[in-house]
């Protein structure tokens, strides 16, 4: 994922991926020169952070990662199965009923 300092929809981004269990590396476009070089060829040209890479491909933003995790793309293009909607539920009451006093 390639992000810059201080971006809420990177951050969120980021969360997201966290939240499905996937491994991401971050790429700070706000760092140097050469970065913003691969950031522009890596993205075709794109303008906006954060930009998802997935196998090599662009997704593109936080819309686009959101979008394609309810359609079950995501997943496909991670290799991993999608988790049924029972399963989601539970997965978030068993980690509410953890936290509760």
């Amino acid at each position: 994922m390639w992000s810059r300092a201080n971006c809420p929809a990177c951050t969120a981004a980021k969360r997201t991926l966290d939240g499905l269990d996937v491994r991401w590396t971050e790429r700070r476009v706000d760092r140097d020169a050469a970065h913003q070089r691969r950031f522009r060829r890596v993205t075709n040209g794109a303008r906006t952070v954060p930009q998802i890479v997935v196998n090599g491909e662009c997704i593109g933003g936080m819309d686009d990662l959101q979008a394609l995790v309810r359609s079950g793309q995501f997943f496909q293009m991670v290799g991993r199965e999608a988790p049924s909607r029972s399963r989601r539920r539970w997965a978030f009451w068993k980690r509410d009923e953890a936290q509760s006093p």
